[in-house]
């Protein structure tokens, strides 16, 4: 159908590329060709990767280059290589440098995105932890940019080899470029069939090896299985925690050989009074400066400017807060719950007045969302605040049989439910062994059979760790349930507190109930159903 001259046979181009190999032909160009792609798509992947953190972390610089950059994107790197080997001759530097203009901006443009876009929530959970900036890269923004980087390279790749071919068939005495330019000199159209074949092979394998390391990196954040349930209560090990927090506990004797339970969740009876609303307002006189193992917080305000002018979250507000108990803080959407989480953990510090921590107390947070490392298992996302020579065997072991994840310490977080993803967070949290919990809503997007369980679960290891918990919700039933301390925020200020009490509650002369805690100026004790009723009517 057509001449032999233009278009060789598929046999006499495959006799032709028997003989090529034989001789050695095509493994020399492709050995010099590969190793000019790799040095040079390696010198621009650096150049790259620098100038892609630059540009997320110091944008006022990458602006500065940015007319620069935009014209050597935009002018093809091939126009340039007469100008190029005026200058540097026909040795290896003009091809380096083509390979260096064709793959740089493309590699730069997708790294750069995937630093940009890292989930603010993530790195947060990085300075929740005491993250330093070179930690929260190397550990989070590195791993949550590799298919960014991965694509970038794919695509960095494509080009190098493009741009090389381009140039050896203008300056080269070796390669797969300059085989089909000389082949087309000698007319030997079979040979530039073999040549422009080779390339295509070359630059689809690569392309594929890329393409099956990208097809990885995804699964790792969203695996191709079933997600794991909840483990069913009555075979598995993973509930006895929970079963456990119902128990009561027979340590503790009232001294008349009758056992009485030592925390909220473990009496039969609770007891309430509400401490009178300004017996805080002077802390450090009442605790001193060190605040006595408490968080203090002395004439705290913060506020926000929007469009329709300044919103003030939190004013004048000081508080007590202990460091070894449960205290839930109650109240509508947007009165600064939140905020006052975040400002106690660092988080937010753009804020007026003091908050005193307690010397040498370590805080972990444990947020709405999970938040846990996608590319990262279970056992992996528990250790991820520790250091490497802090891991144990022992005490991973303990965290796993402790929130009752021991089963799946190899899943990964999408494999999960809500509830085991949120009880990695809170495992996560206790493996830096912390002396406070600070609990945003952690349960709040949990089916109420699983809600239930995480808050039983919460105070078997409050009473296992002994660690203080602040603990934001919505529900009044949730803050009954855990609280030592319930507080109502609203209108900038904490404008009711309430101390909730164990033990067997006592019939009081004026017809209440108390249970031997009321202080001078409280009110006495009542039944938790009346607390419920205050709270509501209050809130």
């Amino acid at each position: 159908m057509w001449n032999s001259y233009l278009l060789p046979s598929p046999a006499k181009v495959f006799s032709t590329f028997l003989a090529m190999v034989k001789k050695g032909e095509i493994a020399t160009a492709i050995m010099v060709s590969l190793r000019r792609v790799l040095t040079g798509f390696t010198i621009s992947f650096t150049l790259a990767f620098l100038c892609a953190v630059i540009s997320a972390y110091a944008p006022g610089v990458a602006e500065y280059f940015r007319f620069i950059g935009n014209f050597f994107r935009n002018a093809p790197p091939i126009a340039m290589i007469s100008l190029l080997i005026l200058w540097f001759g026909l040795g290896e530097t003009p091809k380096l440098i083509i390979i260096l203009l064709a793959s740089f901006f493309p590699m730069t443009m997708n790294i750069a995105t995937g630093f940009l876009q890292c989930d603010e929530k993530l790195l947060e959970v990085g300075k929740s932890l005491h993250f330093s900036k070179l930690q929260q890269f190397f550990r989070i923004t590195l791993p949550a940019s590799r298919l960014n980087i991965l694509t970038g390279i794919r695509i960095g790749l494509g080009y190098s080899w493009r741009a090389l071919i381009g140039a050896e068939m203008f300056a080269a005495a070796a390669g797969l470029g300059y085989m089909i330019v000389f082949a087309q000199q000698m007319s030997r159209s079979d040979k530039v069939l073999i040549g422009i074949l080779m390339i295509g092979m070359i630059g689809a394998l690569t392309d594929a090896a890329l393409r099956f390391l990208i097809s990885m990196a995804e699964k790792s954040i969203q695996p191709d299985t079933v997600q794991i349930a909840e483990p069913d209560a009555g075979n598995s090990d993973a509930k006895k925690v929970l079963r456990e927090a119902e128990k009561p506990d027979r340590d503790a004797d009232d001294g008349d050989g009758q056992e009485t339970g030592t925390h909220k969740g473990e009496s039969l009876y609770r007891s309430w009074y509400e401490i009178p609303s300004g017996s805080d307002s002077d802390v450090w006189e009442a605790v001193g400066e060190s605040g006595d193992g408490q968080i203090c917080l002395q004439h705290v305000s913060k506020q926000f400017t929007t469009d329709k002018g300044v919103l003030q979250i939190l004013e004048d507000v000081s508080i007590r807060i202990p460091a070894d108990r449960i205290t839930v803080v109650l109240g509508k959407s947007g009165c600064g719950k939140t905020t006052l989480l975040r400002m106690i953990s660092g988080l937010d510090t753009d804020y007026e007045g003091t908050i005193r921590i307690p010397d040498g107390m370590k805080s972990a947070f444990v947020f709405q969302e999970s938040r846990l490392m996608p590319w990262l298992r279970v056992r992996d996302n528990i250790t991820f605040g520790m250091k490497k020579n802090g891991i144990s065997e022992k005490k991973v072991q303990g965290l796993l049989d402790l929130t009752g994840l021991s089963e799946f310490e190899h899943a990964r977080p999408a494999q999960l439910s809500g509830g085991m993803q949120q009880r990695t967070a809170i495992a996560r949290a206790l493996a830096v062994e912390p002396d406070f919990l600070l609990m945003d809503e952690p349960f709040a997007a949990l089916d109420y059979f699983t809600r239930e369980g995480m808050q039983k679960s919460l105070l078997s290891i409050q009473k296992q760790t002994g660690c203080g918990i602040l603990f934001i919700t919505h529900s009044v039933d949730e803050a009954l349930a855990i609280a030592d301390q319930i507080l109502i925020l609203g209108g900038g200020k904490i404008y009711k507190r309430y101390q909730l009490t164990a033990g067997t509650v006592q019939s009081h002369p004026d017809g209440g109930t108390a249970s031997g805690c009321t202080g001078a100026g409280e009110k006495p004790a009542m039944d938790l159903s009346e607390l419920k009723a205050d709270i509501l009517m209050n809130i």
